[in-house]
């Protein structure tokens, strides 16, 4: 029988060692992940009250049945969201669903098309609950230069230009 006593063993010692590094990395992980979404909810929050001249809101009206689930996933923040939900959230969003014969279908065409290019992934093994993939895409135009903004908010606060 092998002995397992890590005194003895410096290849165990180092494994251990690994493992708990592994974990505290882990840990730090999960704690960046939630600061970082609670971050990114009070800047989408605070964005177009600072600056409302530069924040337009989205015509949902006029997206593809794809950017609009983007964006529903990304206003998740992480929750996951089941095809259903997103057909009741696009419709009490407004996007027009009429013109699908099949909206249910023509959604879950959509997220498994995005499931393929991994800007979703299926959550569980039985494929009911999505949440953004490491490639999702954004739906909004890009964000503006932090510096930029903030000069602006400072020349506005202070009344010069």
């Amino acid at each position: 029988m092998a002995n397992n006593d890590s005194t003895e063993n410096p290849y165990v010692a180092a494994l251990f060692q690994a493992w708990e590094e592994l974990r505290e990395l882990q840990e730090q992980e999960r704690a960046l992940v939630v600061k970082k979404a609670q971050l990114q909810q009070s800047v989408d929050a605070l964005w177009p009250l600072a600056c409302p001249e530069l924040a337009t809101a989205p015509d949902i009206r006029s997206m593809t049945l794809a950017d609009a689930i983007r964006l529903l996933v990304q206003s998740c923040s992480g929750r996951p969201i089941t095809i259903k939900e997103i057909r009741g959230k696009l419709q009490d969003i407004g996007f027009d669903l009429s013109k699908y014969s099949n909206p249910l279908a023509s959604i879950h065409t959509a997220a498994s098309r995005m499931v393929e290019s991994e800007e979703l992934v299926w959550l569980d093994d039985e494929g009911k609950k999505l949440t953004a993939g490491p490639e999702l895409k954004p739906v909004l135009a890009a964000e503006p230069d932090q510096t930029a903004v903030l000069g602006m908010l400072g020349e506005n606060s202070t009344g010069e230009k």
